[in-house]
């Protein structure tokens, strides 16, 4: 079974990508997104602007979110007061894998979320520590620096990659930490690297270049709605939660609520995305298998080598 995964940090056209690679190719696009899974978050997520439709499959009816003709998978259908986690991407997505090639099309993974991808295409990855509620007590109580200290010291390389400020994450990847490392989740999660071909497109753009395109979007991002769309999401989720889900709109709250001014908000906001970025860019520069593009030709010329 052969599979396009385009990845990269946020910002560098993915999606564009994915949707003309899908039109050439007769494809269908599996997002990778931790927040695209989510419904109510369309802006601040940069969710492609698709819309639900019906479908009938072998008499059955079906529901496809559908962007510029093209249907998108592991998008839009999650409750954002519910944790959708890697393991959950997983097995949804290795659904749609399935479910893509029977129909006798492509599978395109696209999204910026590389430890999701990582736990797909490389079964065995995801660790099966269960949760330990006394432990995660325990660490609930310690500073979000404290709690980065500790997975310095035994996780440098998931250390490196994480969300420093996501507490929640933070405690997850102690707990598997401290637990047993070597406990992985059946071979079954995940695509299994005999069955499967990947071809791996990534893009990228100079550090500089990327500040200035986040910079842009987030302008675009407020015309669109971005303060109302978090006034909704605060009334649906707890402080708590806002804080996991993270990156503009525990930002945009403060400035909701009087504590900050616009302009920091957009500082702010501008910042929390190009970290966000970097910390991309670390993660898929580990995966040798990448294929960073130059240009549309180059992608063009790749996909026809493994097509």
């Amino acid at each position: 079974m052969k599979i396009i995964a385009i990845v990269g940090p946020t910002a560098t056209g993915k999606s564009a990508l994915a949707v003309k690679i899908a039109k050439k190719i007769e494809g269908e696009i599996i997002s990778a997104d931790s927040r695209a899974v989510y419904r109510d978050m369309d802006i601040g997520a940069d969710k492609v602007p698709g819309s639900w439709e019906a479908d009938r499959i072998k008499g059955k009816a079906h529901r496809f979110f559908v962007y510029k003709s093209i249907r998108h998978h592991c998008i839009d259908f999650v409750a954002p007061q519910r944790v959708y986690s890697a393991a959950d991407f997983v097995q949804d997505a290795s659904a749609a894998v399935s479910e893509i090639s029977a129909r006798k099309k492509i599978p395109i993974l696209c999204g910026g979320t590389g430890f999701w991808i990582d736990a797909l295409t490389r079964p065995g990855l995801l660790s099966g520590v269960r949760p330990r509620p006394k432990l995660r007590g325990r660490l609930e109580k310690k500073s979000i620096s404290l709690l980065a200290g500790l997975l310095k010291q035994l996780d440098p390389g998931r250390f490196e990659t994480i969300d420093l400020k996501n507490k929640r994450r933070l405690i997850r990847a102690l707990e598997i930490a401290v637990t047993n490392p070597k406990i992985r989740l059946p071979a079954h999660y995940g695509l299994p690297a005999t069955e499967h071909k990947i071809l791996y497109l990534g893009l990228d753009l100079p550090n500089a270049e990327l500040k200035t395109k986040i910079a842009r979007r987030f302008t675009k991002q407020l015309r669109s709605g971005l303060i109302p769309e978090t006034r909704k999401l605060v009334t649906m989720v707890s402080r708590k939660r806002l804080a996991e889900i993270g990156l503009y709109y525990p930002i945009v709250s403060k400035f909701i609520n009087g504590k900050i001014s616009k302009a920091e908000m957009a500082r702010l906001c501008i910042n929390a995305a190009y970290r966000y970025a970097k910390r991309q860019k670390t993660w898929f520069k580990r995966n040798k298998k990448i294929h960073w593009l130059k240009d549309a030709v180059q992608a063009n010329r790749l996909i026809k080598k493994i097509l």
